[in-house]
């Protein structure tokens, strides 16, 4: 088990993943992270009683209600940027279509020429939590746009 950074209140392992059942997408997933670990739900972003506000269940609202919005194209730009106990995602041009929430940041790594921060990054996966650095979060590198607090 970790502690979730920016929250003692919770804990993340594999067996106590989905705390509020199994939504299977990835907005709910970071949600029950980012409130297990302190943040607290309102009329905006709830779980509320099994039926989720969109901030709490959809990838581009729950970027949107927590300011995660600064685009970028550079992978650099985007590990920088990123914030331990803060969610990130991957933007399709449109919209934001996936986010992570950001357990730790490393040293430094090169993917296809290009230095970057390696992130731990947990998402709805299949197996939640890993490295950017050729761990279970490296398709986070080869994304063409990021969004970060």
């Amino acid at each position: 088990m970790r502690q979730i950074p920016g929250g003692a209140l919770g804990v993340l392992s594999k067996s106590a993943i989905c705390l509020i059942g199994d939504r299977g997408d990835c907005a709910h997933f970071v949600s029950q992270i980012m409130n297990a670990g302190g943040f607290r739900e309102n009329a905006d972003w709830s779980y509320n009683a099994g039926r989720p506000t969109r901030s709490w269940s959809v990838a581009n609202d729950l970027a949107n209600r927590f300011g995660v919005t600064r685009k970028t194209t550079s992978l650099s730009v985007f590990t920088s940027r990123a914030v331990v106990g803060r969610p990130v995602g991957a933007h399709n041009g449109t919209r934001v279509y996936h986010v992570g929430y950001v357990m730790g940041k490393g040293g430094y790594a090169t993917y296809r020429g290009v230095s970057y921060r390696v992130l731990t990054i947990a998402q709805h996966s299949s197996n939640y939590y890993g490295s950017m650095d050729g761990g279970a979060a490296s398709g986070w590198r080869s994304e063409s746009i990021w969004v970060t607090p």
